[in-house]
């Protein structure tokens, strides 16, 4: 699937995994798209710009599957 940052114009970080102690990977801008490989109930596996990692289900618009 794909997804939308939607997190009131701020940044969003992405974890290296499900938990806002772990190491941040990046920060993505609002309003940008990702890839959804996992879905959960508070964290979501995503991808962006080639990189993997975690964020909050909450902030995401989940849009239409992801084209392979």
């Amino acid at each position: 699937w794909n997804a939308v940052i939607n997190n009131g114009g701020n940044a969003l970080m992405m974890y290296k995994w499900c938990a806002a102690d772990a190491p941040v990977l990046t920060t993505i801008p609002d309003g940008n798209m990702v890839k959804l490989t996992a879905r959960g109930e508070i964290w979501c596996k995503i991808t962006f710009e080639g990189e993997t990692g975690y964020c909050l289900t909450s902030k995401l618009i989940l849009l239409a599957p992801a084209s392979e």
